[in-house]
């Protein structure tokens, strides 16, 4: 996404998440599904580009105005758990400021995020090594590209 596109997408989003509080405290549960959804469909267009600075003061709205057992909240919290090395990447001054002054909000990410990873690992732990580098092959089995050379014929040679 383009940088004006990430500024429409984060001020959308942080309305999405004041518009869902208010429908949390007036009881609109039916609009309340509807604006979760449409929150859910954001992070999931936005792919890994959600990682603003702007997320992580709508988590600050949300915690305040939600019960921290709301559906949405663990799934915000979450994918912001998983966003955050990226956001350390690219927001390093912005996102240490935001987890020292909120701690709470910091733990309750990284519980989320441990929660939903172990609901997708179950007890696996991820492998050590990535299986998508390997290490190159031992000398002996290289196979060299191109055409053989050709052989010149020697009515000499008995090694042949």
């Amino acid at each position: 996404m383009s940088n004006e596109d990430l500024r429409t997408w984060t001020m959308a989003y942080s309305l999405s998440i004041e518009v869902y509080v208010c429908a949390e405290r007036y009881l609109m549960n039916d609009f309340k599904a509807c604006i979760a959804r449409y929150i859910v469909d954001q992070f999931e267009i936005a792919g890994v580009d959600a990682a603003q600075p702007g997320v992580l003061a709508s988590c600050k709205v949300l915690y305040d105005g939600v019960s921290s057992l709301d559906h949405l909240l663990k799934k915000v919290f979450a994918r912001v758990g998983f966003l955050q090395s990226r956001l350390y990447k690219n927001f390093f001054e912005e996102t240490n400021e935001f987890l020292k002054e909120n701690p709470d909000l910091a733990r309750l990410i990284m519980r989320e995020t441990m929660e939903r990873m172990e609901e997708d690992n179950k007890n696996d732990l991820p492998a050590m090594d990535r299986l998508d580098v390997l290490p190159p092959p031992p000398r002996d089995e290289y196979v060299p590209q191109g055409p053989r050379p050709r052989r010149r014929y020697d009515p000499n040679n008995v090694y042949r």
